[in-house]
């Protein structure tokens, strides 16, 4: 028999219901744009290629580091479960946006279910 995928909207809200269960920041972020009724163009949500969740995660600082908690800027990219990575203009543009964020100490990732978040990372 089959197994039925779960859809974008599917994993999107189930990572939604995981960050709720666990008490933790995270946000939807929609990146768009229309014409209002003057016609002006008005864009919306963060730059383009920005992750679909934005959110902050807990952070304990080692002794090293006075020991104190921070917050670090999470951004999660929600696909369908099965998506792969084939490097379409908007994936790339996608991935260009979740390597900015890692490399200024953000956790940023493609996740296609609950488990991909924390995958390779201890949470």
């Amino acid at each position: 028999m089959r197994k039925i995928r779960a859809s974008e909207a599917q994993v999107l809200k189930s990572v939604l219901q995981y960050y709720i269960v666990k008490r933790k920041l995270m946000q939807r972020n929609n990146v768009g744009a229309w014409r209002d009724g003057k016609g002006n163009y008005i864009k919306y949500g963060l730059q383009d290629g920005s992750s679909d969740l934005i959110g902050i995660e807990e952070v304990l600082i080692t002794q090293e580091m006075v020991g104190k908690t921070i917050g670090q800027y999470v951004a999660l990219e929600v696909k369908k479960e099965g998506w792969r990575y084939t490097g379409t203009a908007h994936e790339k543009s996608q991935k260009a946006y979740i390597d900015l964020v890692n490399s200024k100490g953000g956790y940023a990732r493609f996740v296609t279910c609950i488990e991909d978040i924390y995958d390779n990372k201890k949470g």
